[in-house]
């Protein structure tokens, strides 16, 4: 059955106003024992939807030309050119930016080139390692599309920022592809659910007020519903409450893991 809003999408910006956080704090005080025990009832069960989201060994390969864009090169050759990658992770993971543009400006297809076993690009990595200078020239070079190209578990650079928190890589990223928002990982899990799951809760306002609520209601509002379960979980109240009044049916729909 499909979910019809009861809200326009214009109605949940009046909910984080000062006075609409001020009678939020009263009620959260006045309601802290009801809080918790929802907070424990709604606790995300099932697998973590961000699980293996750590960082795996760069792959030791030979830089092919012939790789296209999103694509990895996994033959394992031994030889002089397995030291490319490891040169490139390692200009990437401690911000190097001008040894890892010399490595462009050699091997142009990198850009957009998996790059190491777990299928991450250069823009994963610097992503993971938090460096917001080269996440932001990195995106200069690369395409829309590119932004998008997902890891071996269906992560984009956008997931790898929510799972960290880091909200100026998250801006930068959306600032270039705003539909990076609602692309989700191999489990069917939105940016803005990993954000709050990971206890993100800025990054996670921020990114709920981008998500298009259509993609919240969408195949049955298993999104919105996740997304209702970790709200309620990290006690993201507004959140909460605004997906409530926008959609009430997601109160009782089923979210990914089933909750």
């Amino acid at each position: 059955m499909a979910f019809t809003p009861i809200l326009s999408r214009s109605s949940r910006v009046p909910l984080v106003t000062s006075s609409f956080l001020v009678s939020i704090q009263v009620r959260v005080w006045t309601l802290g024992i009801a809080w918790d025990i929802l907070a424990e009832m709604y606790k995300p069960k099932g697998p973590d939807p961000s699980s293996s989201m750590a960082s795996v060994p760069l792959e030791e390969g030979k830089l092919d030309s012939s790789i296209k864009p999103g694509e990895s090169d996994k033959k394992g050759n031994i030889n002089d050119g397995v030291e490319i990658y490891v040169h490139l992770n390692k200009a990437l993971q401690i911000g190097d930016w001008n040894a890892v543009k010399e490595f462009l400006n050699r091997h142009p297809h990198a850009i957009s080139a998996k790059i190491t076993v777990s299928d991450k690009t250069a823009l994963h990595v610097a992503a993971e390692a938090r460096h917001v200078h080269i996440v932001g020239e990195l995106v200069k070079l690369m395409s829309e599309e590119n932004l998008a190209i997902k890891d071996d578990e269906g992560c984009t650079a956008l997931a790898r920022a929510a799972y960290i928190g880091n909200y100026r890589i998250a801006e930068c990223l959306l600032g270039k592809n705003k539909d990076l928002i609602s692309i989700p990982n191999n489990m069917g899990t939105i940016p803005v659910v990993l954000a709050l799951y990971n206890g993100h809760l800025k990054l996670g306002r921020y990114l709920y007020f981008l998500t298009p609520l259509e993609i919240l209601i969408a195949n049955n509002g298993t999104s919105g519903a996740s997304l209702l379960c970790v709200a309620i979980y990290s006690k993201a109240l507004d959140i909460a409450l605004g997906l409530v009044q926008l959609c009430p049916r997601l109160a009782v729909a089923q979210a990914q893991n089933g909750d």
